[in-house]
Parts: structure tokens; C-alpha cells; sequence
């Protein structure tokens, strides 16, 4: 049968499975399948279960709003989040039949389950109002204003919010009214933020409020029960704690936080554990730098974390550390290991990808002596397993593919894997090698045209070695010139690799060339290459680009009187700054772009930290460093038509920033146009807005380059 080009509707038809957890017992991997529901407008998940010796996978449930499956120490029952009652919640399942049945807590659930080794409670975090009595939400605010926050956070307890922080029924519909003008009793609270803190809101959450993470515990029953559940507050105090992880004796709880005074501006984070029966908070590590995800070790004398020191501030690359636990002091920076040091990588998130169920940097497992972790080495992940004091030993991987979500136990690792021309499905590494467990995408596979993907690796400014991957259109013929689009990262500490970029391959099954390349400053390439790119915005890291765009027309391939450039976040910054430093390209397409780093320091959720870092200073002390590397400053020289894609709710990069360029491009006259979508933040989440970019993009590209 012949193959068929790809079009943007083909993105809604791939499944993506992913967040691999194999059971105790070794027997049977429980994952999470997301799929795309175009009538209802958005992206479901469910949870999938599968031998690890193989056979057909059975979903376990249906109701698209299940995820984070985690395996209680019998290997029989299931914990997973589901947001199926409107607020998250904690739900489980009997694997070997029966329905599912929720554990109802007065707190919605904000983190995947953790169970107790004894399997008879979970921990879990949950965003609540923990002020003392004492609390006014600033020094001179009128007496009613406490009740204000409380009421609102109380509200906010109730289901999802948006970042206008009005509360969504379970579709992402807001519910302040029901049955045509009855109004909900919740629209009575107060729409009004204030705000004190400099740590008050995350692109993807939305405004924290007046709330605060806290760990929490609760008693599993062995019956459904027929009433909700009081569920203990471990933490305590006006400070987030994040990441719970038991002792093994099941006395102790680690968690992640920062409690002390002036914690929104400290640039760090501390590991502490609390007693679960009384509630004592006791720190165990004072952190130089970031700490997260941390890990107990079997026998109750050391903790694994992914972290570092804070040496390069917030470019300084992760690492796989441990530190003894003791309860008479916390360890520091000289009492920290880092393991792995052999690889001279750490651990890593994965390449991105358009078509893979989230993940993140993965927290290190323990499995008997061994700690399992993903590393990430030049473009493609790996899973390594080591000791205290040992070298590091390759678990599975290889050259050209790509590892995400991963869980060990009892020698068994399942992991997620794909590649640049396939998308990442389950397998399993077990005594009789590496099985692949699902397939979910092959019959799409079967009907698609999809290109070649090459790795190339050329020389950069100043003679740095960079890699690039190149997708040639299907047909590919020696010595034809093509359409191409340069398509850059976003970070800029982000990476490229051997992953599928659904926008990329739709572009080159319709004739345009794509070259995808890892320039200074991208992750998995070590300290000195990612910190590189530091207060160089546009410097050599446009060079870089620049280089692997002559070293493809150099080839043959790429036609120089038919290029594009594109890119998201730092890739939008990069996509503007190159229309403003030169005109070889006929057309480009930024997307959530930074175009004014002065107006984004106050802007983003993570603005004044990160301008301060990457640019080197302040609005106050440093204007012009923040506006000499600024695109809007230079609109003046763009000649390539511009097309501007963002999210209205964007606070990452806030909308601001492609309404700036765009005044400043057509207030002179400039080919630009600017598309906005509804509701959206720095990530999109409505297949139909995803469905609508790709086809701007493919449309854009082929009226200016074919």
C-alpha cells in the first residue's frame, strides 16, 4: 500500500504511552496511555497494564482522567490520580478485576501517590491555606481581607483553576454557573488577587494565592469506605514541601523544601523529613544548589537526589548525588557524593518531543544496592545503574534512541523508548533481554510517508562540534535541492535528540527539508557547553545556528533562496533575533517568544531570576544589557514576513512579548501576523489549537519557501 504525506490532523490519531511502573513483583508493567478526544476537544489518559513477559495490554480504566499509577507493595492493587470527580483525587484498583474506587480526601491531590513499605497509608502534597491565626495577607489590608484568602483558598480546594483562579468543572469548563442563570454559590467569592509574594505564580498553574504544598498521609481502608477520609498533615508552616519519599521502616517521610525566612528568593532547595506519627520536621540536607526527587536508600542510611551545587547558578548541570542521613545536624556541600562522575553526564530529561506523554527529569530508583537513573549523553538517554563509590554500568540504551519514563525492581526496568522516526512505546529489559511491550502506533506508522532522519554533526563558531538531525523529505533524491527550516530548541538549556517532532515530520512529508541542531548552552553536553550560552543570547549560539544552516546548503540538499526558521520559548527569542541580524531567510514562524528581555524580567513567572542569570543584571542596574540582545530593538532590519504564534495565558513568556514585535514590525510597514489562543499557557493543551499551529506552520512555510 502507498504511503500518504502527513497532515496536521494525523497528530490527534498517535497514542502515547509513558510513566512505566513494573510492579514489585517483577510480573506486570502498569503505564499510562494518552490519547487525543477531538470531540470533546482535548487529551486523555487513561491506565494500561501489561506482562512484563509479554501478551496484549489490558486498559484498566476508562474515564480519561486517570494518571500516575503507582503499585502498592503487595503488586495487586494499583494507586492512581483521577480527576474524573472534578478535583484530583486519589483513586485504586484490585488489577485482578473489579471496579475502581476513590480515596476522598478534603485535599485535592497535587503529586502521584507514594506508598508506605508496610502498604497500608499514602503520602501525597496538596496546596492548602496553612497560615496561622495571626496571618493578615499584608501589613495596612483591611480587617475582611483574611476572610477574603480564606474563602478563595477554600474554593480553589474545590477543582482545577485556570489562571484567572476561577474554578473549572472536571471538562475545563468554568462552573460559576450552572442550569442557565443559577448561579454557583463559589461566584460569591472574591475574583480579586492580591498578591506579596515574589514567587506567586507558574506557567501551566496558574496564581498560587494564598496556599502553600504540604505533605499529607492517609490510612488505606481495606473496604471502599462510605465517607471521606481525614488524611494527616505532616508539614506544617508558610513554606512548600514537594517530592515525598518514605524510609524504608516507614517511620520517616523526605520531601523537598526550602523553610526559611526569605525562601521566594533563594535560588535553592533543602531536603528535610518529617515523623510521620508526630509531625517533627528535621533537615537533612543544606543544600548549595537545587535538590529534587530524592530517593531512600533500603537500609535508612543514605539519600539519593537529582540536584547540584548551584556553581553556574541555574545553568549548572544535574547530577546524581547522595548524602548520609543523620538527625543530629544536616549534611552539606562536603558531605554530598556525587556518583556517576565517570560519565561525566548526569541525569537528564529526555529530548523533547510533540508526541510523547510528559515527562521530566526522572527520580533515581533504588532496586536492591543499585540506584537506577536516565542519563542523558549528546542527544539520546540512557538508563545506568551504579553504587556509592562504583563506576556507573550501562542498563540499556543505545546510540540513536531515546529512554524517558523508567521504574526498576527486582532487576527488571521498564522504560519508555523511541526514536527521530518512531514514537516512544513501553518495552521491558528482563533475564531473557529487551522485549517491546505495546505497539500502539505501527498501523499509523504503515500508512505515513515519513522522511529520513540523518544525525550530522558540524563545526560551530569558533570550531565547537555541534549535532544536528536533518529530515529529508520521503524520496529524498541525490543532488535535488530543498526547501529548508532551520528549527531551534527552546531552554536554552533544552536539547534535541533522537525523539519524534510531529511538526518537523509534517513539514518534510510535504517537502520541506528540517534541520534540528543542539547549539552552546543546550543540556547533555556537559558543564562548560551548556553554560556557554550564559549572558551570550544571540552570540555564539546564533553563530552555531547559523553553521549547521551553511553546512547543509554546503551538502547540496538545502536550497539558500528557500529558507525558513522557526522555534518556541528561547527558540522564539532566537527566531526573532535572526530576522533582525540577517535576511537570508524568506519566512519565519516564532512561537511564545521573548522579544524584550526588560519587559520580561517582570513580567514571567520565572523573569527576575532568570533575566538576572542569563543576562547579568537588573532593570535598575543593567538597561542596556537587558535591551542590546532585545529583537524589538531592532525591528527595524526585518525583511522576512513573520508569522507570531503565543498562548493568551502564557506566563512563562507572556503574550506582551509577541505583541511588542508585532507593533514594532507593523507600525513599519513589516509582512507580520500574530495568532493568539484562548486559555492557553507555554505548552498547548486543546488538540484543536495544536491541530490549528500545525497547519499555520505548514501553510506559511510552503506559500514563501515552495
Amino acid at each position: 500500500m502507498a504511503k500518504r504525506q502527513v497532515t496536521p490532523d494525523d497528530r490527534n490519531r498517535f497514542l502515547s504511552p509513558g510513566d512505566p511502573q513494573v510492579s514489585p513483583d517483577g510480573s506486570c508493567v502498569a503505564f499510562v496511555v494518552q490519547r487525543t478526544d477531538t470531540k470533546e476537544d482535548k487529551r486523555v489518559t487513561d491506565i494500561w497494564m501489561v506482562p512484563t513477559r509479554g501478551g496484549a495490554p489490558r486498559q484498566l480504566t476508562n474515564s480519561g482522567k486517570d494518571r500516575s499509577p503507582r503499585w502498592a507493595p503487595d503488586s495487586r492493587t494499583l494507586a492512581f490520580v483521577s480527576s474524573r470527580d472534578k478535583k484530583p483525587q486519589t483513586w485504586l484498583i484490585d488489577t485482578s478485576g473489579g471496579e475502581a474506587w476513590c480515596l476522598q480526601t478534603e485535599q485535592p491531590v497535587d503529586s502521584e501517590p507514594a506508598w508506605s513499605p508496610d502498604g497500608k497509608r499514602i503520602a501525597l502534597t496538596s496546596r492548602v491555606f496553612s497560615q496561622d491565626a495571626t496571618w493578615q495577607p499584608y501589613a495596612g489590608a483591611p480587617d475582611w481581607d483574611r476572610k477574603r484568602a480564606e474563602d478563595q483558598a477554600a474554593m480553589q480546594m474545590k477543582g482545577p483553576q485556570d489562571g484567572s483562579g476561577d474554578r473549572k468543572d472536571g471538562d475545563g469548563k468554568n462552573s460559576d454557573k450552572k442550569d442557565g442563570d443559577k448561579k454557583d454559590k463559589d461566584s460569591k467569592v472574591s475574583d480579586i488577587k492580591v498578591i506579596s509574594r515574589l514567587r506567586n505564580k507558574m506557567d501551566g498553574v496558574g496564581f498560587y494565592g494564598d496556599r502553600r504544598s504540604h505533605v499529607f498521609v492517609v490510612d488505606v481502608p481495606t473496604e471502599r469506605p462510605a465517607k471521606p477520609v481525614k488524611a494527616q498533615q505532616v508539614t506544617s508552616g508558610d513554606f512548600d514541601h514537594t517530592g515525598p519519599c518514605w524510609s524504608s521502616c516507614g517511620k520517616y517521610i523526605a520531601f523537598v523544601a526550602t523553610r526559611r525566612p526569605g525562601a521566594d528568593w533563594l535560588m535553592k532547595t533543602d531536603i528535610w523529613c518529617a515523623e510521620v506519627e508526630t509531625g517533627k520536621m528535621t533537615q537533612l540536607l543544606d543544600a548549595s544548589g537545587q535538590s529534587g526527587s530524592p530517593a531512600w536508600a533500603p537500609d535508612g542510611k543514605t539519600i539519593v537526589y537529582n540536584g547540584h551545587g548551584g556553581k553556574f547558578g541555574s545553568s549548572t548541570t544535574a547530577e546524581l548525588r547522595a548524602f548520609p542521613v543523620r538527625f543530629d545536624g544536616p549534611a552539606t556541600e562536603k558531605d554530598v557524593t556525587i556518583l556517576q562522575q565517570d560519565l561525566q553526564r548526569g541525569p537528564s530529561a529526555t529530548p523533547s518531543s510533540d508526541v510523547r506523554y510528559a515527562s521530566m527529569l526522572v527520580p533515581p530508583v533504588w532496586s536492591g544496592d543499585y540506584i537506577y537513573s536516565i542519563v542523558g549523553i549528546d542527544g539520546d538517554t540512557f538508563v545506568y545503574k551504579c553504587k556509592p563509590g562504583r563506576p556507573a554500568e550501562l542498563v540499556v540504551g543505545q546510540r540513536d534512541r531515546v529512554i524517558a519514563g523508567m521504574s526498576a525492581e527486582k532487576g527488571i526496568v521498564a522504560y519508555q523508548s523511541g526514536s527521530a522516526v518512531e514514537p516512544e512505546e513501553i518495552y521491558c529489559l528482563g533475564s531473557d533481554g529487551v522485549r517491546q511491550l505495546t505497539h500502539f502506533n505501527q498501523a499509523l506508522l504503515d500508512e505515513l510517508a515519513l522522511g529520513e532522519c540523518e544525525r550530522i554533526r558540524y563545526k560551530g563558531h569558533d570550531g565547537w562540534d555541534i549535532d544536528g538531525w536533518l529530515i529529508k523529505p520521503p524520496g529524498y533524491e541525490e543532488g535535488k535541492k530543498y526547501p529548508l527550516v532551520l528549527h531551534v530548541h527552546g531552554g536554552p538549556h533544552g536539547v534535541y535528540g533522537s525523539t519524534m517532532q510531529f511538526q518537523d515530520h509534517l513539514l518534510a512529508s510535504n517537502g520541506i527539508a528540517v534541520l534540528m541542531t543542539n547549539p552552546r548552552g543546550s543540556g547533555a553536553y556537559g558543564q562548560a557547553f551548556q553554560y556557554a550560552v550564559v549572558k551570550d543570547w544571540g552570540g555564539s549560539d546564533f553563530k552555531d545556528l547559523m553553521a549547521g544552516v551553511d553546512h547543509v546548503i554546503s551538502r547540496g540538499i538545502a536550497d539558500p533562496d528557500r529558507l525558513g526558521v522557526t522555534g518556541w520559548s528561547y527558540g522564539g527569542f532566537m527566531t526573532c533575533w535572526t530576522v533582525t541580524q540577517t535576511q537570508r531567510f524568506k519566512a519565519a514562524i516564532t512561537g511564545a517568544c521573548v522579544s524584550n528581555r526588560h519587559s520580561f524580567y517582570g513580567t514571567s513567572d520565572i523573569g527576575w531570576h532568570f533575566a538576572e542569570h542569563h543576562t547579568g543584571g537588573s532593570p535598575w542596574d543593567e538597561h542596556e544589557k537587558l535591551l542590546e540582545r532585545s529583537s524589538v530593538q531592532f525591528a527595524d532590519k526585518v525583511t522576512t514576513p513573520v508569522l507570531i504564534l503565543h498562548g493568551e495565558a502564557d506566563l512563562r513568556c507572556p503574550l506582551g512579548q509577541s505583541e511588542e514585535f508585532f507593533t514594532a514590525l507593523k507600525r513599519q510597514g513589516k509582512e507580520a501576523v500574530l495568532v493568539t489562543y484562548p486559555g492557553e499557557y507555554h505548552g498547548f493543551t486543546k488538540p484543536s489549537h495544536w491541530t490549528d499551529r500545525y497547519a499555520r506552520v505548514l501553510s506559511w512555510f510552503e506559500h514563501y519557501l515552495k
